[in-house]
């Protein structure tokens, strides 16, 4: 379910918080690990170092559903397209404990991920 009425407000589920800064279109929301997203998004870690970002980098990324990180899967299926969240994630549901040298982040890593849903492009299973 999209999260109508929490906008700004801070929720945490299990082990992790976000923050809904904009619900965005509650009929275009993703489901199927089919479904592709197209966001914009950055990455920091608790000290604030950006890890990576597209907004820096200028441009988008457009992937199916069930191919982001789990805690961004997760993020996004929580608004609909034009929706904003933010989200502490821990290293369970991003890098895990391998990190990810190529992006200079540690071991056991909780990054905080800022995700604005640009677009999605529901599966039709008709196509397959």
């Amino acid at each position: 379910e999209i999260l109508i009425g929490l906008v700004g407000s801070e929720m945490c589920i299990r082990d992790r918080t976000y923050t809904v800064e904009a619900v965005g279109d509650e009929q275009l929301t993703p489901k199927s690990d089919r479904d592709t997203v197209r966001i914009r998004y950055a990455v920091r870690t608790a000290d604030g170092r950006t890890v990576e970002s597209s907004y820096d980098r200028g441009d988008t990324t457009r992937m199916a559903v069930g191919d982001l990180l789990p805690g961004v899967s997760e993020s996004v299926r929580l608004v609909g397209q034009g929706g904003r969240i933010n989200a502490w994630l821990p290293a369970a549901l991003a890098y895990g404990a391998a990190g990810n040298d190529t992006l200079g982040v540690a071991p056991n890593a909780t990054l905080f991920y800022e995700i604005e849903l640009l677009e999605v492009k529901k599966d039709d299973p008709r196509r397959r």
